[in-house]
């Protein structure tokens, strides 16, 4: 409900009338307000159609809005309606989405200019610049402002397919819980990634793991031969993935807060869809940030399990983190 203050101000604005109940042969009628006052405890105004003045009782102030009693619209050719496109749409460009959605509702005008197809692909690509992974469904969306909206759930997206997970180079380091023996071994804890230094596979698509950097390593052997295999499940009903190498224990699946990327990790061990910054420049990526989101993500993971294990009645293997 609108208040008498906020009536006072579409005085001299022409209107029209939706939604009465009381008073169905009101329906539709247009006016100028003459008069904005309280009336039985509610609000109401006044209206002028041309023959005369008369009085509607109940009225809710949003444009084009219906309520059990009335509703009113702006016309088009008062008020800020008169503003023009271009000014109307630099607003646009700078009030919030779900702003912007709002004044889509207002009137047809305002309608196609909150919803025009550039507006929302200019909103699309600054949202997606800059990020690692964007899935493919999210380009396939059939309308720019579809595409926004996908795009702003991409980031909470942990049920990533294999041909995804596959489509990847993997950077892998240990984390320090591993024990000096693995750090002093480690390219990351000893070197510059950017200079190349982190360890590389891939997670090829009939499940072989392929080292790809250093040309031999402790942990792989040589580059470019086949070292194991990995696994990979999907849980739909928390929309999760894990991935399991060589039968170690199984990595999580999680998205980077800021770029989008996407990394798996153990209690031990960090694989990264991307280039490892140096130790101490992302503390995204830092053991003591991981570990609190491990924990949160185990927790998750370790209640599916057990909803699956009552569901079906009967023993059932846990993964070990």
């Amino acid at each position: 409900m609108a208040s008498l203050l906020h009536l006072q101000s579409w005085k001299g604005q022409r209107v029209e009338l939706q939604g009465l109940q009381a008073r169905l042969d009101l329906n539709g009628k247009s006016g100028r307000v003459v008069k904005c006052f309280s009336a039985e405890g509610r609000l109401a105004v006044t209206l002028d159609d041309g023959q005369g003045p008369f009085k509607v009782k109940h009225v809710n102030a949003k444009p084009r809005s219906v309520t059990p009693s009335v509703a009113i619209a702006l016309d088009s050719t008062s008020g800020i309606s008169m503003m023009p496109d271009e000014v109307l749409g630099i607003i646009l460009d700078r009030i919030s989405t779900n702003t912007t959605l709002q004044a889509a509702l207002v009137c047809r005008g305002w309608c196609a200019l909150a919803l025009d197809e550039m507006r929302w692909e200019t909103r699309y690509n600054s949202l997606i610049r800059g990020k690692r992974h964007v899935g493919s469904h999210v380009a396939a969306a059939p309308t720019a402002l579809r595409r926004y909206h996908t795009a702003r759930r991409e980031p909470a997206r942990l049920d990533l397919c294999a041909a995804e997970l596959a489509s990847f180079e993997w950077c892998m380091r240990f984390k320090s819980n591993r024990g000096p023996q693995f750090m002093e071994l480690d390219p990351w804890w000893n070197g510059d990634p950017g200079q190349g230094g982190t360890l590389k596979l891939k997670l090829r698509a009939d499940q072989v793991v392929v080292p790809l950097r250093p040309a031999e390593s402790h942990f792989w052997g040589p580059a470019g031969q086949e070292a194991g295999h990995w696994e990979f499940r999907v849980h739909p009903e928390e929309k999760s993935s894990e991935v399991r190498v060589n039968g170690f224990p199984s990595l999580l699946l999680s998205r980077h807060p800021e770029h989008w990327g996407v990394f798996l990790q153990s209690d031990g061990v960090l694989l990264t869809a991307f280039e490892m910054a140096p130790k101490g420049c992302d503390p995204c990526m830092e053991d003591e940030a991981l570990e609190a989101g491990l924990g949160s993500a185990r927790n998750a993971y370790l209640q599916s399990q057990m909803r699956r294990y009552r569901m079906r009645g009967n023993a059932m293997g846990f993964d070990e983190y």
